[in-house]
């Protein structure tokens, strides 16, 4: 009598087992599309002490979709207001002949559209006509040296929802390389 009711445990286990889907979790609702030159960073080149530079990113809510032939509507399918991305400030350092990740402190960075959100995430938020995701980022530059912005890793995440897909937007530059997003403050 045990070995019947062990097995049918195990039977009934694995049924329920079967019908378990990490879908039922968001496991597979997420769609990446790719988004071109929508980041703009009007480079001088040469900066002082005190200058500030700006960052800014705007892109429709209706992006391509490969595969499809109409315009998918990223409000409507994320129910997000905001898509956010990492801002990472790089600085040269002649001890490991490389760029390296410098931490920027809250007073030398500000928001005129979006957020910034914690000191390394940006947030894009919906403007008010509801149609462009739009950030403008001032950065204070506040000391000297060779920097770069990291472009090279920019994705956009919507804000999860559990009842809607996330969306993760890869930006990619059609014309622009790492040493375009290089610049130098100087005294």
């Amino acid at each position: 009598m045990k070995t019947k009711a062990c097995i049918l445990l195990a039977g009934i286990g694995l049924l329920l087992q079967s019908c378990y889907s990490y879908d039922d979790e968001g496991g597979s609702r997420y769609v990446e599309l790719q988004l071109t030159d929508a980041f703009n960073f009007e480079n001088d080149k040469n900066y002082v002490v005190g200058d500030t530079i700006f960052l800014e990113l705007n892109f429709s809510r209706y992006l391509e979709e490969e595969g499809f032939s109409n315009l998918l509507d990223v409000y409507e399918s994320t129910d997000s207001e905001e898509f956010s991305y990492p801002l990472e400030l790089l600085k040269y350092s002649a001890l490991s002949d490389n760029f390296v990740f410098t931490e920027i402190a809250e007073q030398f960075i500000f928001a005129e559209k979006g957020s910034v959100d914690g000191l390394y995430w940006v947030n894009a938020k919906l403007n008010d006509s509801r149609d462009t995701y739009e950030s403008r980022i001032g950065l204070i530059l506040a000391e000297e040296g060779e920097y770069r912005l990291n472009t090279q890793f920019l994705e956009l995440e919507s804000k999860w929802n559990f009842d809607k897909i996330s969306i993760g937007i890869i930006h990619q530059f059609s014309d622009k390389t790492e040493e375009d997003f290089e610049f130098i403050v100087s005294e």
